[in-house]
């Protein structure tokens, strides 16, 4: 979607520009509507007699001068000659310090000079709105990481106590909780494939390091069962840490990836 409305801006600068340029007025039309309005004609003679172009005179008509022997008035002049005319009202504009004509530059350096802003500037806004939805992604990814952790880590506590007292527990929460926990990381490897630390907790929790056990696991006197929970539990408070950089790395996508961040580190 967000490419789509990129793609889209090029192609309405473009009819801007094209609708601008069949607009603009050039300026040969600027010169001519300044030189010849009523209260720049007797500026215009005077400066074509400066120039030698022509020779205005007060026997002739106003707005009239006398170019190759015939008197003539400003609008003959100009057609049948331009480039006098053009000459001279340049420099009766050039003495006009507050008036300013902009020469015609050619429409592809036009459509560049407004292009090009336009897609830097569109292209910054989809780098921005990318970066905010991977932000908001990790956000959401490490608070569900955390959430899931919490739980697998109560089942297995409470799975691990029972034992410790002597009951037979019940494993099928701890294999459920196992099984959400195992999704979520899933999801975290398939975002970032080269997190190195995700996969090993990954295969950390598919392991038996932090498995449930079975009755042959859990037998012996009170004791040492005792101290298989308390074993069990410092595993999982090593997890809990590791989990804990792997959730703050999601939150923090910049420094993640960062040399010495220890999140790609094999």
């Amino acid at each position: 979607m967000i490419l789509s409305y990129v793609g889209l801006v090029p192609t309405v600068l473009l009819f801007s520009v094209l609708a601008e340029e069949s607009r603009a007025a050039t300026p040969d039309d600027t010169m001519t509507v300044f030189c010849l309005s009523p209260d720049h004609r007797p500026e215009l003679l005077a400066a074509a007699g400066s120039l030698g172009l022509a020779s205005p005179s007060p026997s002739l008509p106003p707005g009239h001068l006398w170019v190759g022997g015939k008197a003539v008035d400003l609008e003959t002049w100009r057609a049948q000659h331009r480039a006098d005319f053009d000459r001279t009202c340049r420099a009766l504009l050039a003495s006009e310090p507050q008036v300013k004509v902009t020469e015609s530059k050619p429409f592809w350096v036009r459509m560049g000079e407004i292009l090009v802003p336009a897609a830097f500037g569109a292209l910054l806004t989809f780098i921005a709105t990318g970066w905010r939805a991977s932000i908001d992604r990790g956000a959401r990814d490490a608070d569900a990481l955390r959430t899931a952790v919490a739980d697998f880590r109560g089942a297995i506590e409470t799975y691990a106590s029972e034992w410790a007292r002597g009951n037979s527990p019940d494993a099928v929460t701890v294999r459920l909780r196992r099984t959400d926990l195992l999704r979520q990381i899933g999801r975290v490897i398939s975002f970032h494939s080269s997190w190195h630390q995700a996969k090993r907790l990954r295969d950390r929790v598919k392991g038996d390091e932090l498995a449930e056990g079975d009755a042959n696991f859990w037998s012996g006197d009170s004791a040492a069962r005792q101290a298989k929970a308390a074993a069990l539990r410092g595993k999982l408070d090593t997890f809990d840490a590791d989990v804990e950089t792997v959730a703050t790395a999601l939150s923090r996508p910049i420094r993640s990836g960062l040399p010495g961040s220890g999140i790609r580190r094999r």
